[in-house]
């Protein structure tokens, strides 16, 4: 069931980047005020966006956080424990996830299945070891 596999990475998803806040932001998920006054200042896209200085709960958002923490484009960068390699593996989990919700009668092959879950794999022994170090 291959197609049922894609379909349950957005579960995967969700509870990396739970961790994820929690390591990056506290149990608030606050966004400091100096991180949102320093991406501005440097220009950084998605700096601007109406967060209300919380994680947004939309999962698209969520990924833009997460690319500004690890890997602006000018200002440095913010994460304490995860980095850009992990926003990558997100991001890539994310898009296969999406794969998944939208299949509408479309078969996927056991090489796009397999990739996704060494994806997932990685992105959970990854997240793992960076946040292990809090």
């Amino acid at each position: 069931h291959l197609d049922v596999c894609l379909y349950n990475i957005r579960g995967i998803v969700d509870r990396v980047l739970d961790l994820i806040w929690n390591a990056e932001l506290g149990s608030n998920r606050q966004i400091p005020v100096e991180y949102t006054t320093d991406w501005q200042h440097y220009g950084e896209r998605a700096a601007n966006e109406d967060w209300g200085g919380r994680c947004p709960n939309n999962r698209g958002a969520q990924l833009r956080l997460l690319k500004l923490l690890t890997t602006p484009e000018r200002a440095p960068t913010k994460a304490k424990y995860v980095t850009n390699v992990t926003h990558t593996l997100v991001e890539s989990a994310h898009s296969f996830a999406n794969l998944g919700q939208h299949l509408i009668g479309r078969t996927v092959d056991f090489g796009t299945a397999f990739a996704a879950m060494c994806v997932c794999l990685e992105l959970a022994s990854r997240t793992s070891r960076e946040l292990a170090a809090k």
